[in-house]
C-alpha cells in the first residue's frame, strides 16, 4: 500500500488496519466459536456477529452491517450499531487501535486468547454498592457481607472516554469470576448512576454494564458453596445474588455462576472446578488443583467429557447437574435448548430453575421475583384475575370517576391520590389533593367500602397539594413520643370514589418531603466542592456502625453526651443541626462523630432521584439511626385500635441506614452564604416579615424598662405580658434588632418553660442562633460552660433545641419565601423585557387594581405594630 509518508493520520489508519480482528474481537470480551472457515461471535448478548480472520471483516447480521477492524472497536467500545454511527467514533476507533497491543492482520485459524488482567482502582469501602443493591435491587445486608467476604465483589471507578478525549470516571460495582487459588480470571462491571449519554452505556436504563477487558467466557460471577457437586448458571451477577438470597436456606455445595449471557465454556470450567474438588480425586496425588483444572479444560471435547461421565458416574444421583436458573423469556428458553442440542450425551443432568411468570407476562429474572417478594414492585396479574378486579371495581366505582382501579394491569400498589372539590371565598371551585404513601402494598379490588361507600387505609405519609401550588404538610399523630421524629402512621376513611393513582412526579414529591431536605436558594460557596473531613472517631464507632450493633450506639452516643457540655462542640452541634432540624439530636451527634464538616444528609435515592445530584467517587457512606413502628394486629392480621381509634404500636424496632452528605455529591451549594453582616434594607426586610408573627405587639423604646415581666431577660427587649406588648430598643445595628425580634419570637413558641431560667435562656438563645444562622447571618453563638447541667438535661436542652429550630424554621421559610410578582410594575427589567403572553397581560390588569387595595391594608394590618411604629433600626 503507497501513502504519504508525511501523513501522521495516514499512519495511524494503517496501524489500525492492520490489526488482527480475532483479536481485537476478544480482547473486548467477545466469544468466538469455529465454524468453518468463519468464526460466530457472541457478545454481550449479541450472537449474530460473524469474524473472517483472512479477510479480517466482521459482519453483524443483528444489526444488518460490518466492516473491517475499526468499525469493530467502534461497536465494541463505544457502542455504535450502525453505519452512520461507526464513521462517527472512526477517528477515535483508530487512535485506540494504535495504543493496543495486539498482532497484526495474518492467515488465522486460531486466535490467541489474551490474558486478563485486573487493573482497576478499587475503594477501600462498599457503602456506594451497598446502597444501591439495597434500595435499587431490593438485597438484604446479609447477602451483601456474604458476597464481600467471598471477596468476588467491591466497589471502585471505572473510566470511560468522552468523545472530546477526556475520560469520565465514575463509582462502579465490579464482579468478579476467581478461580480455585483465587486468582481473578475475569469479571464485569455495573454502574450505579444512568448516563446514558456517554459511549458504552447502551443499556436500556442508561447504566454502564459490560465485561472487563479480555475476562472471556469468564466475566460475571461465581461462588461456591461448600463442596460443590453441581452447578446452576445465571445470566447476570445481580439475578445471581438475589436467587441466592431466595434460596439460601437450602443451597448447599453448589456452585453459583453468571457470566452476562449464555457462556457454555464457563459452565463446563465451573463443573471441571466441582469435578477435581471431589471426594473421588486423590488430594495428595493432585493437590495442584488450579493446575487440573487447566488440563481438563483444555480438552474439552476429550479429556474433561470422560472425566465428567465418571464423576456422575461414580457419584451420588445428584452429582453432575447443570441448573439454568436463566431469565424466563423466550431467549432464556433458547439458551438452555441450545446447550441440549450442543451437548446431548448430558440431557439426563440438566434442570431448570427458571422465575415464576403469570398469565399473559413475556420475561422475569430472578431479581424481579425477588423485588415482588418484598413488596418492592407489584407482581403483574394475569387476564383472569384482571377479569375478575374489573367486575368488583364495577360493583363500587362511579364510571365517571377515575377509580383507583381504572388501570387494573398495574396490581397493587403502595401510594393513591384523593381529590376533594371545594369552593373558594369567591365562589370558585378549585381541587385539593393528597398522595398518601401506604402502610402495606395494597390490592385496592379486595378492599370493602362501609355502607356509605368508604374504604379504611392506614398511612404513612401524606402530601397536599393545593390549585397547583405544592406544599407539605405534615400529619401529626400522638403516639409514643420514641417515634415523634419518624415514621407515622395515619387512620383514613376517604370516598372510593374520589381514589386515583398519583403521577409518578407527585410520588417523588412525596418522598421528598419525607427525607426532610431544605429547599434553600442556591447561591455560590466555595466550600461546596470540599470533601467531607472525616473525624477520627476510632475504630469503636466503626465497627459498631458496621455491624449494626444499635444498643451499643446508644451507649456509645450516651458516652459521647457528656462533651457537649463543653462550648466548642455545643456549637458544633449547633452549626451541623442548622441545615438538618428534622434529624433527632442522636443523629446529629452520630453524623459529627463521622465527619466534623457534615451539612446536610440524605439517602442515595433522594439524592440521585429526586435532587438529580451525583454522588462522589469513592465516597464513604454515613450512618443515622432510624425508628421503624410495628402495628399490633389481632389473629386475623386487623390492626388493633386504642381507646382513641388510633393504631397502637406493638414495639418500635430500629436500624441503621446509610446517607450522604451535600459535600460528597456534585452540584452548587443548597445552603444560603453564611456572612457577619448583613445590608441594612436587607434586614429592615426581614423584621418586617418577621414581625408578623409575633402575637404581641412590637414597639420601640429609646430608654431601656426598668423591668420585665418573665424570669427570663434579654438584653435589648423586655414583655409586657399584661398589655401583650413587646418593647425593643430603639437604634440597635441591624444584627441585634433581627437577634431581639428572633428571641421573642421563640419565648411565644415555647411551650414548655419548666426549666431554670438559665436553662431556659441558654435554650432560646441557641434557637434564635440556629434560625438567623439558617437565613444566612451568623452571630455569636451562647455559651453553655457557665450553665451546670446534668447529662439527663443536657439531653433534654438539645432535643428541645432541635424540636423548635424544626416547628419555627418551617415557619420562617414560609414566612420570608419571596412573593410571587403578579403586575407589571413588581417585574424586574428582565421580567419586563420578556415578552407577556395574552393571558399574562391580562391576570396582570386584572391584579393591579386589587394589589393596590391590598398594599394599604396590609400597611395598616401588620400584627402587633402600629401603622406609625414601623422598625427603627
Amino acid at each position: 500500500m503507497k501513502y504519504d509518508n508525511n501523513s501522521q493520520r495516514q499512519k495511524l489508519t494503517d496501524v489500525a488496519n492492520s490489526k488482527a480482528i480475532l483479536e481485537v474481537s476478544q480482547s473486548f470480551g467477545m466469544e468466538l466459536e469455529k465454524e468453518g472457515k468463519e468464526f460466530s461471535g457472541k457478545w454481550q448478548g449479541h450472537e449474530s456477529f460473524k469474524l473472517n480472520g483472512q479477510t479480517n471483516q466482521f459482519y453483524w447480521n443483528g444489526k444488518g452491517f460490518g466492516g473491517g477492524v475499526i468499525d469493530l472497536v467502534s461497536v465494541l467500545k463505544y457502542g455504535a450499531t450502525s453505519h452512520e454511527e461507526a464513521k462517527k467514533y472512526y477517528k477515535k476507533s483508530i487512535v485506540s487501535l494504535a495504543k493496543m497491543e495486539i498482532g497484526t492482520f495474518d492467515l488465522i485459524d486460531n486466535p490467541k486468547k489474551q490474558s486478563f488482567h485486573f487493573f482497576y482502582d478499587e475503594d477501600d469501602n462498599f457503602d456506594l454498592g451497598r446502597v444501591f443493591l439495597k434500595e435499587k435491587r431490593g438485597l438484604s445486608d446479609e447477602t451483601i457481607d456474604f458476597f464481600l467476604e467471598k471477596g468476588v465483589i467491591s466497589q471502585g471507578k471505572y473510566r470511560t472516554e468522552l468523545e472530546n478525549g477526556e475520560y469520565f470516571y465514575e463509582p462502579a460495582i465490579f464482579f468478579k469470576t476467581l478461580d480455585l487459588e483465587g486468582k481473578m480470571i475475569g469479571g464485569s462491571v455495573h454502574g450505579l448512576e444512568p448516563h446514558p449519554e456517554l459511549p458504552g452505556h447502551k443499556h436500556k436504563s442508561g447504566i454502564l454494564k459490560k465485561a472487563l477487558l479480555n475476562s472471556g467466557s469468564y466475566s460475571g460471577l461465581k461462588v461456591t458453596i461448600g463442596i460443590p457437586k453441581s452447578v446452576i448458571s445465571l445470566e447476570a451477577p445481580i439475578d445471581l445474588m438475589s436467587y441466592y438470597e431466595l434460596h439460601k436456606g437450602t443451597l448447599k455445595d453448589i456452585v453459583l455462576i453468571a457470566n452476562d449471557g449464555y457462556k457454555p465454556e464457563a459452565y463446563w470450567r465451573a463443573m471441571a472446578e466441582t469435578i477435581v474438588s471431589s471426594p473421588l480425586i486423590n488430594n495428595e496425588k493432585y493437590h495442584h488443583k488450579e493446575a487440573l483444572v487447566q488440563r481438563l479444560i483444555d480438552s474439552p471435547d476429550d479429556f474433561l467429557r470422560k472425566n465428567y461421565h465418571s464423576f456422575i458416574t461414580l457419584s451420588e444421583p445428584q452429582a453432575g447437574r447443570f441448573i439454568f436458573a436463566f431469565d424466563n423469556d423466550k431467549a432464556g428458553h433458547e439458551f438452555i435448548e441450545k446447550f441440549k442440542v450442543s451437548y446431548p450425551d448430558v440431557l439426563k443432568k440438566i434442570e431448570t430453575d427458571l422465575p415464576p411468570l403469570v398469565e399473559g407476562q413475556e420475561k422475569t429474572d430472578w431479581n424481579d421475583e425477588l423485588k415482588y417478594q418484598k413488596n418492592m414492585i407489584p407482581r403483574p396479574k394475569s387476564q383472569s384475575e384482571i377479569e375478575q378486579i374489573e367486575e368488583i371495581v364495577s360493583k363500587y366505582s362511579n364510571p365517571k370517576a377515575a377509580p383507583i382501579n381504572s388501570n387494573p394491569t398495574s396490581g397493587t400498589s403502595k401510594f393513591v391520590k384523593q381529590t376533594i372539590s371545594r369552593i373558594n371565598s369567591k365562589g370558585k371551585p378549585y381541587k385539593i389533593s393528597k398522595v398518601y404513601e401506604l402502610l402495606n402494598l395494597t390490592d385496592f379490588s379486595k378492599l370493602e367500602t362501609d355502607r356509605t361507600g368508604r374504604l379504611s387505609l392506614e398511612a404513612v405519609s401524606v402530601l397536599t397539594l393545593e390549585q397547583k401550588e405544592t406544599k407539605f404538610e405534615e400529619a401529626k399523630n400522638s403516639v409514643d413520643k420514641t417515634i415523634k421524629n419518624s415514621r407515622f402512621i395515619l387512620s383514613i376513611n376517604v370516598p372510593s370514589e374520589q381514589l386515583s393513582r398519583p403521577t409518578l412526579e407527585e410520588i417523588r414529591q412525596l418522598r421528598q418531603a419525607k427525607n426532610g431536605i431544605i429547599n434553600s436558594k442556591n447561591t455560590k460557596n466555595p466550600d461546596a466542592q470540599t470533601a467531607p473531613k472525616a473525624n477520627d472517631t476510632g475504630n469503636d464507632l466503626t465497627a459498631l456502625l458496621q455491624k449494626r450493633e444499635i444498643d451499643k450506639l446508644h451507649h456509645y452516643l450516651s458516652d459521647d453526651l457528656k462533651k457537649y457540655k463543653e462550648d466548642k462542640p455545643f456549637h458544633q452541634f449547633l452549626k451541623v443541626l442548622t441545615f438538618m432540624p428534622e434529624q433527632t439530636e442522636k443523629n446529629i451527634r452520630l453524623l459529627i462523630a463521622q465527619n466534623s464538616n457534615v451539612s446536610q444528609v440524605a439517602d442515595f435515592t433522594t439524592w440521585s432521584d429526586i435532587k438529580k445530584r451525583k454522588i462522589k467517587a469513592k465516597s464513604k457512606a454515613l450512618k443515622i439511626i432510624l425508628p421503624n413502628p410495628q402495628l399490633e394486629r389481632d389473629e386475623s392480621g386487623k390492626v388493633i385500635l386504642n381507646a382513641k381509634g388510633e393504631p397502637k404500636i406493638e414495639k418500635v424496632t430500629e436500624s441503621v441506614v446509610s446517607v450522604f452528605d451535600e459535600s460528597q455529591t456534585v452540584g452548587p451549594s443548597l445552603k444560603p452564604s453564611i456572612v457577619e453582616e448583613i445590608p441594612r434594607d436587607r434586614a429592615l426586610e426581614i423584621f418586617q416579615n418577621l414581625a408578623q408573627l409575633s402575637t404581641h405587639s412590637i414597639r420601640f423604646t429609646e430608654k431601656p424598662l426598668m423591668q420585665d415581666e418573665r424570669e427570663i431577660s434579654f438584653e435589648h427587649s423586655w414583655l409586657i405580658s399584661s398589655q401583650k406588648e413587646i418593647f425593643i430598643q430603639k437604634g440597635l445595628d441591624p444584627k441585634e434588632a433581627l437577634k431581639a425580634l428572633v428571641q421573642e419570637l421563640v419565648y411565644q413558641n415555647n411551650p414548655d418553660i419548666s426549666g431554670t431560667p438559665e436553662f431556659e435562656k441558654l435554650k432560646i438563645e441557641a434557637t434564635t442562633y440556629l434560625l438567623l444562622r439558617r437565613q444566612g447571618l451568623e452571630t455569636p453563638p451562647p455559651l453553655i460552660n457557665d450553665v451546670s447541667l446534668s447529662q439527663e438535661h443536657l439531653s433534654n436542652l438539645l432535643n428541645q433545641i432541635q424540636e423548635s429550630s424544626k416547628l419555627l424554621g418551617q415557619n420562617f421559610d414560609k414566612q420570608l419565601k419571596p412573593k410571587v410578582v403578579k403586575n407589571y410594575e413588581q417585574m424586574t427589567p428582565i421580567d419586563k423585557n420578556r415578552k407577556l403572553t395574552l393571558k399574562e397581560k391580562m391576570e396582570a390588569a386584572k391584579n393591579k387594581e386589587a394589589e393596590l387595595g391590598e398594599a394599604v391594608d396590609t400597611s395598616k394590618k401588620a400584627l402587633g405594630v402600629e401603622p406609625h411604629q414601623a422598625p427603627q433600626i
